[in-house]
């Protein structure tokens, strides 16, 4: 399952609570995994930050076996490929230089000596999926752990699926002294798929009220049509052969900051 980041390190209180109503009310409604899946991942936050941290949006498409491929958003160029457990990593993930090939490909033993490379190189939501042994997370398996950790569920508003009214719930994970905790919010159809979610930080003065500059959103879709396996790339490397320090993040192109006053405001005369 994919590391949830922004769950790490959160653990159920340990006291024997009732559960709320609500909350079972939820769990039933939720279906099963589906087979075959594609998402959307967007991570949260202000646009700026694309300019600064890689790979913060892009969309996948997910087989029963658990290979995936990670494409651009809006189903643009590939840039990971699991074929079982060989990884594939597109050189557009990286400066330009830092491999030989178009691809390098990447066995567990890999990912394990270039975890910090990948990292750096490309983000801390994308590295997830990539250095993740397992297939990634459903919509079900993300809500189904909030289920576990939850203390309270509260109605939000409805977004639209296709033609379809979506409910939403928000699931309040309480956090520590030092811990704001979680807010986790879950749509589900009416067939009982976990069509989107999105988790984020609490704010420090209210447990069930998001820190809109914190975590992420990912949408879901099942496949009722299994797509084509997808075939190894050419042109590749063998990780194996690759240096750690040789590996960096692309230089970001077509991103102008610009600091300084508002160009509407007033200006002095002279």
């Amino acid at each position: 399952m994919l590391v949830l980041v922004l769950l790490i390190g959160c653990t159920s209180s340990g006291s024997e609570t009732p559960t709320p109503p609500s909350i079972v009310d939820l769990e039933s409604a939720i279906g099963p995994n589906p087979e075959d899946f594609a998402f959307t991942y967007r991570s949260r936050g202000t646009d700026v930050l694309d300019c600064v941290l890689p790979n913060r949006d892009f969309t996948g498409t997910v087989l029963g076996s658990g290979d995936f491929t990670i494409r651009e958003p809006e189903q643009g160029a590939p840039l990971v490929i699991r074929i079982e457990d060989t990884t594939y990593l597109s050189g557009e993930l990286f400066s330009d230089g830092s491999l030989e090939r178009s691809w390098v490909s990447l066995r567990p033993k890999d990912l394990d000596r270039l975890e910090d490379a990948i990292r750096r190189s490309l983000g801390t939501d994308l590295s997830a999926y990539v250095l993740s042994r397992t297939r990634p997370a459903t919509g079900r398996d993300i809500a189904v752990d909030a289920i576990d950790d939850a203390t309270s569920i509260i109605p939000i508003d409805p977004i639209r699926v296709g033609g379809d009214i979506v409910a939403g719930q928000r699931l309040v994970i309480p956090g520590a002294p030092d811990d704001p905790g979680l807010v986790i919010d879950a749509w589900v159809d009416s067939l009982g798929q976990v069509t989107r979610v999105q988790v984020q930080r609490a704010q420090p003065d209210d447990p069930a009220e998001p820190n809109p500059d914190s975590g992420w959103l990912v949408d879901y879709r099942p496949l009722s049509t299994p797509p084509d396996p997808a075939d190894p790339p050419d042109d590749v490397v063998d990780g194996a052969t690759v240096d750690p320090g040789s590996l960096d993040p692309p230089v970001k192109r077509g991103c102008e900051l610009e600091i300084g006053p508002d160009p509407s405001a007033p200006r002095p005369q002279p």
